[in-house]
């Protein structure tokens, strides 16, 4: 009789056991669940932060691109008869700056769209030939500005289309 009820408590105390860790389990489960959920909405308020202000940073910078572009554009001949002049340099090292700024701005908008599967993929197919003679085209008055020769030869037929 004593083996019996020593037994029952024995099997009383192992049920007890494992129905206080199975509580615990559980408990862990939830927490888990809970704070999953918390991180992902942060993630996302946090990403949409990271968009927005990105969109609020672009607007300032492309005010100082355009400033420096007309500023580009009214001082041309100044800047081709001195193109080593504090003007000409500022004006590059202006450009060059915003366009690095702008390249973090489209990074983190991008990253931020990847994380919130927002991001739409823009791949195109472009005939390379037909780029760099458009390029070369589009420098033709520099070319002959400076005694400048450029030579592109290419087969086309050579490329798939």
């Amino acid at each position: 009789a004593v083996c019996k009820e020593l037994e029952a408590k024995m099997l009383d105390c192992s049920m007890r056991l494992e129905f206080e860790q199975a509580l615990e389990y559980r408990n862990l489960l939830e927490d888990i669940k809970s704070t999953t959920e918390k991180q992902k909405i942060a993630n996302k308020i946090k990403n949409e932060f990271f968009i927005n202000m990105s969109h609020e940073l672009k607007t300032p910078l492309n005010v100082i691109s355009s400033s420096n572009q007309l500023m580009s554009i009214l001082h041309k001949e100044d800047i081709n008869l001195n193109p080593r002049s504090l003007l000409s340099n500022n004006i590059e090292v202006i450009k060059k700056n915003s366009d690095v700024l702008m390249e973090i701005i489209n990074n983190i908008m991008d990253l931020s769209k990847l994380e919130l599967n927002i991001y739409e993929n823009n791949k195109d197919y472009y005939n390379i030939v037909t780029l760099v003679e458009d390029t070369a085209v589009e420098f033709n008055d520099y070319i002959k500005l400076n005694d400048i020769e450029i030579f592109f030869d290419t087969d086309e037929d050579a490329f798939p289309p």
